[in-house]
């Protein structure tokens, strides 16, 4: 589940949620280590999601992440056809 927070600021006094390029900008979510995931569907929207490696921390860029609805829960997996979502091999530990 990801929740922005303390987003007023952003918002600079307007009347609009926080939605989209316009407030999220480059703005970048760090995800916890240990997710090889090479895709994540937000379920509540239907996305997908493609991770990206910066400075050697795994995230999700947030206009994306946040471009029709504000808040999203995320599962790891791929998705070959909308609707259809198939989960990730994972590395046995």
């Amino acid at each position: 589940m990801i929740v922005p927070r303390l987003v007023a600021e952003l918002l600079d006094d307007l009347d609009l949620p926080p939605l989209g390029p316009e407030i999220w900008a480059d703005t970048r979510i760090v995800l916890p280590p240990g997710n090889p995931a090479e895709a994540y569907r937000n379920v509540l929207t239907g996305e997908d999601q493609s991770p990206h490696s910066v400075a050697g921390k795994t995230t999700i860029d947030a206009a994306k992440m946040f471009s029709e609805f504000p808040v999203a829960l995320l599962f790891a997996g791929l998705s070959d056809q909308p609707g259809n979502l198939q989960r990730s091999s994972r590395p046995k530990e």
